[in-house]
């Protein structure tokens, strides 16, 4: 038997979410692939419980159980506005959409605080050559644990995200991969522009040829349920205290002569937006409004290039649910549609 690690594949389900936490989405709807930067296989941590340290006449281990398993799955991606949107729907768990034909408009907020468990989602895994069909395994009760979206000067703009399994792996042998990847809107940093104003002033877009960087990271903080369950495995996920979050940092040419080093000085109310817009037809565009926010400001010590590193301490609004508002353009009528 032969096979690399370039044949390994990972299926979702992008517009569908478990009906019931940890309750498999069929296997024949897990058709969504699409291309990763890395080999990230999923991986499954056992606990067990042993007799290590008890009475036993015995100097080391006598007995062990399997007590508990949980899993996790990375993904290393090149961001696309499908899979920065599926991330934010799964993860929030709050999208609605409008419009009646492409580009439908997701319009996603943060969970109500009424809301104490995420979405969760199943995945199909495997390496994809002759004879290792005993490899294809599928993963339940994932849930999205962080999704950062980062750029560093010009070129793509990346996307990682973290998902937190139940625990339990099954072999699924008689599956099929779609013989084909996800056709994706990927992003680059040029797709990109960060806006900046005092409440009700007018807005300072800082453009890609000044932005240097910008990391957007969301924490869902997620957490085991603290059930007893009925099998080893997680019985659920939960948000942890004040999660999610989010954090904004960038970096952008300028010193402290800059009005953007001004709103910090001043500790100035402001309004923040970022937006992601490769220009398309129809238009894959992805926007983020934070309605009330603070900066925090420093200045580089590059004497040749100076330049701002700041962070967006956000305010949570509680009538917008949370900090910030995300809205999307995308070819999909509606996300986290329960199956089976």
């Amino acid at each position: 038997m032969g096979g690399t690690t370039k044949g390994i594949k990972t299926a979702t389900a992008l517009i569908n979410c478990e009906a019931a936490f940890g309750v498999t989405i069929p296997i024949v709807s897990l058709v969504d692939i699409y291309v990763q930067n890395n080999f990230n296989p999923a991986k499954i941590t056992p606990a067990f419980r042993t007799d290590a340290g008890r009475i036993t006449g015995a100097r080391g281990v006598t007995n062990r159980q399997r007590e508990t398993a949980e899993g996790m799955l990375s993904e290393s991606l090149d961001a696309s506005t499908e899979l920065i949107v599926h991330g934010l729907a799964l993860g929030y768990g709050n999208a609605t959409a409008t419009g009646s034909a492409d580009p439908w408009t997701q319009t996603i907020k943060h969970p109500s605080v009424c809301t104490s468990s995420p979405k969760s989602t199943s995945f199909l895994q495997g390496i994809e050559c002759a004879g290792l069909t005993q490899g294809y395994k599928s993963y339940k009760g994932a849930s999205l644990s962080k999704m950062v979206i980062s750029m560093k000067g010009q070129g793509r703009i990346e996307l990682t995200r973290e998902w937190k399994l139940d625990g339990s792996e099954v072999t699924q042998a008689a599956a099929t991969f779609p013989a084909s990847f996800l056709s994706l809107t990927y992003l680059l940093s040029s797709h990109l522009a960060l806006k900046l104003y005092p409440n009700g002033g007018g807005a300072i877009t800082i453009s890609s040829s000044r932005l240097v960087s910008l990391q957007i990271e969301i924490d869902f903080g997620l957490t085991k349920r603290n059930r007893a369950g009925n099998s080893i495995y997680v019985p659920g996920w939960r948000f942890a205290g004040d999660k999610p979050s989010i954090k904004i940092t960038f970096e952008v040419e300028g010193d402290k002569s800059d009005v953007i080093y001004g709103y910090f000085e001043n500790d100035t109310l402001l309004t923040a937006q970022v937006v992601l817009d490769p220009g398309v037809v129809p238009s894959r565009a992805i926007t983020m409004d934070m309605a009330k926010c603070y900066l925090i400001a420093e200045e580089g010590n590059d004497d040749t290039d100076p330049t701002l590193k700041c962070t967006i301490d956000e305010i949570d609004v509680i009538a917008n649910q949370g900090p910030a508002i995300w809205s999307a353009k995308t070819g999909v009528a509606a996300y986290n549609v329960p199956l089976p």
